[in-house]
């Protein structure tokens, strides 16, 4: 299964979106872009939202659905495209055009080099996939001010379905202050007739990787302390324990029912975050995360 390729489950009251982060700490740069489409059958149309993680801004751009289309492994969106190797996006006085390389992708689960495993065969409300947990980039910087030269660090993923969970946590990072990538998802779903947390968390701790979801048997808990959101995974071998502190939430777009873009997400790009990965009771690594993917929206 190619998670990045355009799956178009539905011809009608689908969304389909993909999701990609750039940060350079040197330039002080830290974007979120999802390039998107809606098949809603009252308002159809192709999206790019813009997520500026330094202004805390972020701007919802229409396309007519027909301004979308994806060819050999590439999304189009009018003039800008988005791969697994590249993107390019121009709004305004705004440009930026970057080339992907060393991406770490998902190791095989059960055959599947997909966060959902097995699971992303089963027709759910909302599938979300890692596409890749961490890349390096270098491209080209242009605002209205200023032009200059980029290079940093990205992450990839997706979603598809009909409408975003109930509720819903999510968290990813890729800048520990040691050998860490992480990936997390959270919803309350209908999944075999009730109500359920489909869940997976992902972290590769120097190469190695270790999962936690319904498909491996894993459990998942979520609380609070000190106002932070504490989310902990257990499975028979191992404990995942994640605390983070949001910071700087902005208002995004997402589909409610048959893909309507009417949902308010909160969603910050510069959290932070404390984890804990244990074998039994020996503690494998403690660390620490910054430039925080976070929605708390449970």
């Amino acid at each position: 299964m190619n998670v990045f390729q355009f799956q178009q489950k539905k011809k009608q009251n689908y969304f389909e979106g993909w999701y990609t982060r750039l940060v350079d700490q040197e330039h002080n740069l830290n974007y979120a872009f999802i390039f998107a489409i809606t098949t809603n059958e009252i308002d159809p149309h192709a999206f790019i939202q813009i997520f500026d993680g330094t202004k805390k801004t972020n701007k919802y751009i229409r396309y007519q659905l027909d301004e979308f289309h994806y060819e050999d492994g590439v999304v189009y969106i009018q003039h800008n495209l988005l791969s697994m190797e590249k993107l390019y996006i121009r709004d305004g006085a705004l440009e930026i055009s970057a080339t992907f390389k060393n991406s770490t992708m998902l190791k095989k689960h059960l055959g599947f080099q997909s966060a959902m495993s097995y699971m992303s065969l089963l027709p759910l409300v909302c599938s979300q996939e890692v596409i890749f947990l961490n890349g390096e980039f270098t491209g080209l910087f242009k605002d209205e001010t200023d032009t200059y030269r980029i290079k940093g660090t990205t992450y990839m993923e997706k979603t598809y379905g009909h409408r975003f969970p109930k509720k819903w946590i999510w968290i990813q990072s890729n800048h520990f202050d040691k050998d860490v990538l992480l990936s997390v998802g959270v919803g309350l779903i209908p999944l075999f007739g009730k109500l359920r947390k489909g869940f997976f968390g992902i972290i590769q701790y120097k190469q190695k990787e270790y999962r936690f979801s319904l498909y491996n048997f894993s459990k998942v808990s979520i609380s609070e302390k000190h106002g932070n959101r504490v989310i902990i995974f257990k499975n028979r071998s191992y404990t995942l324990e994640i605390e983070v502190t949001n910071h700087d939430q902005v208002r995004l777009v997402g589909p409610t029912e048959n893909a309507h873009m009417s949902l308010d997400v909160y969603e910050s790009i510069n959290a932070s975050c404390t984890l804990k990965l244990y074998k039994g009771n020996t503690l494998l690594v403690e660390s620490k995360g910054s430039y925080v993917g976070f929605e708390n929206m449970y």
